[in-house]
Order: C-alpha cells, then structure tokens, then sequence
C-alpha cells in the first residue's frame, strides 16, 4: 500500500517527530515550501529530509501541482489545506484529519475553540472530503479527553498518537472504507476562524472563563493577549488562583509572588505564570508587572 502524508504546521510537524520517533519511514512526505507559506510560524520540515521522501508545494490547489505527486494510493492530510483537493480529479484515494468529534466543530479553530468552551470529551475524525468542508464520510473516529490542565500542546500530541494508531491500522489492511457512516447535519456547525482580536483578554469574566481563554490561544496558536502601559502582553500560561470573588478591579494585579502575577478577575482571579513582552519571556517572579498595575485598563 502506497501511503502519502500531506502535512503542515504544527501537527503536521510533531506527527514527523513521532515517525522518526519510530523508524517508520515508508511515506512520501508532501508539504509546503517554506516560501510559499504567509504565516509567521512556518515550521522547519528539512530535519527530516534525510530519512523521508519530502516533496515540498508551491501551490494550495491539487490541479496546479499534479504532476509532483506520485506513486500515490492513499493521500492522509493532517492539518492539511481544507480545499486543496476540492473540485478536482485525482487517481488515489484521499482521507483527511480533523481534531474533534464531527459533525461537531467544523472549520478551522477547532482546538481553540473546543478549550475556549471547557470541552472535556473530544477525539479525533478521520473522514472522506466532499464539497462541504468537514462534511464528508467518516472512516474512524476515537475519543481524547480534554483534562482542565491541558493545554494545546497537550490535546495534539494525544491526537497525533491516535493518528498514528489509525495508520498503522490502514497499513494493515483494519480499515474498511465501505464502513464509513454518514454525519448528522442537525449536530453540525462551522467555527469562523480565529483572528487576533479574538484573543484579547477580558478580564471582567470570571476567573474560569480567563483561564479556559488563554490556554485555548496558547501555543502552538498566536496567544491570548492584553495590554499594559500600551505595550502588548501575551499570557501563555497561567492557573486559576480564586474561582469566585471579587478581589480587585478586573485586570488588577493584587499580588506578586515566586509563582507569578495573581490578576483580578470579573470574579476570582488567575495568576500568570508565563507572559511575553517585545519578543522576550518572564516567568514568575521575573515578570516585570507589580502588585496594583492595571492591565487592560486605558
């Protein structure tokens, strides 16, 4: 069986981790070259050139970049281009990847959005494309709990285990695409996606939906952000200090300690652990906000 991965970002990066974790180096490797690419996070797939068949594209359409793919019976897209393969004929079968349990959470932000809201039950899909996005039949679907402490980071590297049990199942001849299963289109909705502003900081909520916002921004995303003396801060981690209360004006730093900056929240509060200023990182004590600073307050 001939497999193709077609793969991008950050999932699409752990998941090569995890093949040369485990020797298994029997793939063509599709990717996008670096140039092409217009996010600022653009990650480095040439680590792994020596032990992979890596072609890199030029372009997000199937029919404008055909001819460089090849020897090719299944195409698995992981954190792929939604459309790359829409309205276009091609010779192998395609399956792509999506992180959360369709038909619920379609698009793109699925991740951020599943944290944001306090999801504890999520999963991975893996679905045939059709002219919907994320609409397709779904081929395999596994359950990944979404723990309070978990971040990001955490929930993709259970889904590119979970991905990688699915190919080796494919490999093995355990997938039989004629049991694919329709979605319910009366569970289905679409995320819009995730633009910066939705990431500022809006301290009046209480302290749990503070928290459940700045993991949800947190890497490998672009941060959940707010703003002190005009300066942009980005919060990369924290936890809850007090669930309920009132303690301060929301945005308030009401102390200062080796664990970090505790804020007043709309009620209870949260402490920053890990903040970024101008491109540098303070953590803890050495977060240079003191005790009575106002964020987000102009």
């Amino acid at each position: 069986m001939k497999i193709s991965l077609f793969l991008d970002n950050y999932t699409g990066y752990k998941f090569m981790e995890l093949l040369l974790e485990e020797k298994d180096f029997e793939y063509n490797i599709y990717t996008y070259h670096p140039n092409f690419k217009r996010s600022q996070k653009v990650y480095d797939f040439s680590k792994f050139a020596k032990q992979f068949n890596i072609t890199y594209l030029t372009n997000n359409r199937y029919k404008n970049c055909k001819t460089k793919i090849k020897n090719c019976e299944f195409a698995i897209c992981i954190d792929w281009t939604k459309d790359f393969f829409k309205n276009s004929n091609y010779p192998f079968q395609v399956l792509y990847y999506h992180p959360s349990l369709l038909p619920m959470y379609r698009g793109y932000g699925a991740i951020t959005e599943q944290i944001y809201r306090g999801v504890v039950k999520s999963g991975i899909t893996i679905y045939m494309p059709n002219e919907k996005v994320d609409a397709g039949d779904i081929i395999y679907q596994q359950e990944i709990d979404i723990l309070f402490t978990d971040y990001p980071v955490d929930f993709i590297s259970n889904c590119v285990k979970k991905l990688y049990n699915f190919l080796n199942l494919l490999k093995n001849n355990q997938i039989n695409l004629k049991d694919k299963k329709k979605q319910n289109e009366n569970l289905s909705f679409y995320l819009v996606r995730k633009r910066q502003k939705d990431a500022i900081i809006d301290f009046n909520k209480s302290a749990y939906a503070v928290y459940n916002h700045i993991r949800a921004f947190s890497y490998p995303f672009f941060g959940a952000h707010a703003y002190f003396n005009s300066e942009k801060i980005i919060i990369w981690k924290c936890a809850i200090e007090k669930w309920e209360g009132n303690f301060g004006k929301p945005g308030e730093v009401i102390e200062k300690n080796k664990n970090g900056i505790e804020i007043a929240c709309g009620s209870g509060s949260i402490i920053a652990t890990i903040i970024e200023i101008n491109n540098q990182i303070y953590k803890y004590e050495d977060i240079p906000i003191k005790k009575k600073d106002l964020i987000n307050q102009f």
